[in-house]
C-alpha cells in the first residue's frame, strides 16, 4: 500500500526483516529501524543522493550505493567459527 501524497515528494515505507519472518518486532529491531531512518533523513536533508544509511559496528554512517554493489563482502572467519560451535 502506498501512502497518499500530501506534497510533491513520494513517501515510501520499508519494513525490516522481522515482518518477513512473521515475528513480532523486538526492542532492538525498533531501535535499529529508528536509527536507519534518522540516518536516511540526515542524508536527504543534506541532499546526499546516491548514499544509503549504514551501520558499521555500532556506528551510524553512510556509504555510496556503488560501494554496496561492487565486489564480494566476506564475513570475519570468527563468525563462522562461532556459528560452528553453536550449531555444529
Amino acid at each position: 500500500m502506498r501512502p497518499r501524497r500530501k506534497n510533491r515528494h513520494e513517501n515510501v515505507c520499508n519494513r525490516l526483516s522481522y515482518v518477513q519472518r512473521g515475528d513480532p518486532p523486538t526492542a532492538f529491531a525498533r531501535v535499529l529501524a529508528t536509527r536507519y531512518g534518522m540516518q536516511a533523513a540526515k542524508l536527504a536533508v543534506a541532499a546526499q543522493w546516491g548514499q544509503m544509511a549504514a551501520l558499521r559496528g555500532n556506528t551510524r554512517t553512510s556509504c555510496s550505493l556503488t560501494e554496496t554493489t561492487t565486489g564480494i563482502k566476506e564475513l570475519d572467519p570468527e563468525i563462522y567459527r562461532t556459528a560452528e560451535i553453536i550449531f555444529g
